[in-house]
């Protein structure tokens, strides 16, 4: 449509391109010439059991920020950056990383999460396992005065400042973080 817009370029292996701004007159062409973009670098690995087992079908996800929701890796609204889901020999690629700063982490819906871990800036491609762990979970109530209220819990792993799980609490105060 005519107006103001913001032009995005993305694909599996180059790093997000946009041009804020771009004014687009009604019965125009607005030609943007040639947008120039960035391989990005590669993360690639593989995920495995406790034991070093691979582990077939995780979700693998990479982002500025992961986001949960006290029972997924990923909230539904905040999609991550990039997202993989391991085969069968347990292995992962993702392509187009920017070199800023992310964060990574894999989860199986019966064997577990793994750490999140950063990924430094940087323009290397990177190789690393990921270990998936035994979930547990945290649940209680929050109180004011001895009368529900509504909260917002957050878990943070003490190494990970870019990943947390958030949820609000229920009617009757109570909050449960499942994974």
């Amino acid at each position: 449509p005519s107006g103001k817009q913001y032009v995005r370029v993305d694909g599996p292996e180059i790093v997000s391109a946009g041009h804020a701004d771009v004014e687009i007159a009604a019965g125009e062409v607005h030609d943007l010439g040639t947008i120039s973009v960035e391989r990005g670098r590669t993360v690639r690995g593989a995920v495995v059991d406790p034991a070093g087992a691979p582990v077939a079908g995780a979700v693998v996800v990479l982002g500025r920020e992961i986001k949960g929701d006290g029972a997924t890796l990923m909230r539904a609204d905040e999609p991550p950056l990039r997202q993989a889901v391991t085969g069968a020999d347990g292995a992962f690629t993702l392509r187009g990383i920017g070199r800023g700063t992310h964060v990574l982490a894999a989860d199986h819906d019966t064997i577990g999460r793994s750490a999140t871990v950063d990924l430094g800036a940087g323009a290397g491609d990177v190789e690393l396992a990921l270990t998936l762990r035994p979930t547990g979970a945290v649940q209680g109530f929050v109180r004011k005065a001895g009368a529900p209220v509504v909260a917002f819990i957050q878990l943070r792993p003490i190494d990970a400042v870019n990943a947390n799980w958030t949820i609000a609490t229920g009617p009757d105060g109570s909050y449960r973080v499942d994974r």
